[in-house]
């Protein structure tokens, strides 16, 4: 349920719960466990000055490849 409330004020722009639903992807805590959508969110939090967010986008993309899949 927080899931939900975090992405009603994130979609608002609002960088804390931004942060937090990106939180919440990276833990995979109400939502799937998502790398790509937690770092959206970090992302989208960062741009808009969040520290704490930027700090968790960068370690977050030290984690994230970019390599395609051998199929």
């Amino acid at each position: 349920m927080a899931a939900d409330w975090f992405l009603r004020a994130a979609e608002q722009n609002h960088t804390g719960a931004q942060y937090n639903l990106g939180y919440l992807y990276y833990k995979g805590k109400g939502v799937p466990r998502d790398f790509v959508q937690a770092y959206a969110w970090f992302d989208r939090a960062a741009q808009q000055g969040d520290e704490k967010a930027a700090q968790a986008r960068k370690i977050l993309a030290g984690q994230l490849s970019t390599e395609t899949p051998k199929q």
